[in-house]
């Protein structure tokens, strides 16, 4: 399977549906196409994404975020396959690269991942700023990952920083 800059492990963290591919009618590794937004995507494979017969719309504040290099780093990510975003894309942008999606992770995920560290200081790290703002109760929303919030987490390709961008229902 084809390795993607900006999406770790599709296998485990990519949403796939039964529907046959709209492309080439293949029944294998077909991208749920909800999720390809303003294309009409019903069900592409990762092997017509791999030959560009679709692409994940990337809105304009997202490209916007990227200074150099812009065109290309949207084109590969406009062929990445999508994450199952619950309101709008908030991919992050990090040394001005876009990062890589690692998974969703819920409570049990982070406290593996925090290792001897408190699972909460090390969730709290991992959330921007205005993120925090918003939040009343931290432990409230890591308790609430995997029912009606989720933390999509993505890792600087340049620098390893992790990020969670949390979403709900």
């Amino acid at each position: 399977m084809k390795k993607y800059k900006y999406f770790d492990n599709v296998n485990k963290n990519a949403v796939f549906t039964n529907q046959h591919c709209q492309f080439c009618g293949a029944c294998n590794d077909c991208l749920e196409g909800v999720y390809f937004e303003k294309n009409g995507v019903e069900s592409v494979c990762l092997e017509c994404l791999s030959k560009l017969k679709a692409s994940v719309f990337i809105p304009n504040e997202i490209q916007l975020k990227v200074k150099n290099d812009r065109d290309k780093k949207v084109s590969e990510l406009s062929f990445t396959p999508p994450v199952a975003w619950i309101q709008n894309n908030e991919w992050p942008v990090c040394c001005d690269d876009f990062m890589e999606f690692i998974g969703e992770w819920d409570k049990e995920e982070i406290i593996r991942q925090s290792g001897n560290e408190n699972y909460v200081i090390y969730f709290e790290k991992m959330l921007e700023k205005e993120t925090l703002n918003r939040i009343e109760d931290l432990e409230i929303l890591i308790d609430d990952l995997g029912y009606d919030s989720v933390a999509y987490v993505f890792r600087c390709v340049c620098c390893k920083k992790l990020l969670a961008v949390c979403q709900d229902y």
